[in-house]
């Protein structure tokens, strides 16, 4: 699934929320039409840099992770 992900132009809004993901595929910024992404309830430790780079995000939640800190930017 990760390594397709990028290949989903049209995807709009990902919720991966309670899933036990540890990590967050970098791909993700290559979904040109995401806004909202939602994966409260993980593992994920740090949130990709290219991500936090995506022109289009305007919302993200990620309550309830292990992040070690907040990515500058956000």
């Amino acid at each position: 699934l990760f390594l397709e992900i990028e290949n989903l132009s049209n995807l709009k809004n990902l919720n991966v929320m309670n899933n036990k993901i540890e990590s967050l595929p970098w791909r993700l910024c290559y979904c040109q039409s995401l806004k909202i992404l939602s994966f409260d309830g993980n593992l994920i430790q740090t949130i990709p840099r290219q991500l936090m780079q995506h022109p289009g995000l305007v919302e993200l939640s990620a309550s309830g992770n292990k992040l070690r800190s907040i990515p500058h930017g956000i």
